[in-house]
């Protein structure tokens, strides 16, 4: 089968069968059924609540492998309520690990994580760029990047920050700097 014929076969299936109700076509390797791919629509037989879930799984459905109408086809994976890393833009985080890089190279890494009054900064810091990129400048004029980019750099600061540092508990500051003086022995050494 040329490569046409197998984009138009890959198309009706997406198009046609169901991951709740089977192919259409009675194949049992059905890209559709097997969960390879999502469902575009959904099957006459669908109800209000099948395709609820159809939607909440992006078209994908965990089957029951004890129900025949889903043949086991291959192993199994209970990943289902894991991270679905797969779904992150991997070119624009790659940009913001750029900006990073860049940082690193001009200050020293995890040099970001000692800055004095670091949540007022990085906010005031992040909306500057964006405000730059609002007004319709794209790229940061010292580094080249993505004003955006540099924006989603410190919107992470400020998530780390916020998961790892409490700013209104003094022990957690003294923490921070006993961490800070440890780091600057380890890098003399």
């Amino acid at each position: 089968m040329n490569k046409k014929g197998r984009e138009n076969e890959f198309y009706q299936h997406v198009r046609h069968c169901c991951s709740i109700h089977g192919c259409k076509y009675g194949d049992p390797q059905c890209i559709v059924v097997i969960g390879l791919v999502g469902q575009k629509y959904p099957c006459p037989e669908c109800t209000d609540d099948d395709i609820k879930k159809i939607l909440m799984f992006g078209g994908k459905i965990k089957v029951e492998y004890n129900d025949p109408k889903f043949p086991q086809t291959g192993g199994r994976k209970f990943d289902n309520d894991k991270p679905r890393w797969c779904l992150l833009p991997w070119k624009e985080t790659e940009e913001i690990v750029e900006v990073l890089t860049l940082g690193s190279v001009k200050y020293e890494d995890h040099n970001w994580q000692r800055v004095p009054d670091a949540r007022n900064r990085y906010f005031s810091a992040m909306h500057r760029h964006i405000s730059a990129w609002w007004s319709g400048e794209r790229f940061d004029k010292e580094t080249g990047k993505s004003h955006l980019a540099h924006a989603g750099c410190c919107l992470l600061f400020l998530m780390w920050f916020d998961n790892n540092i409490f700013f209104t508990r003094e022990e957690n500051v003294k923490k921070l700097v006993a961490n800070c003086e440890s780091d600057k022995k380890n890098i003399k050494k």
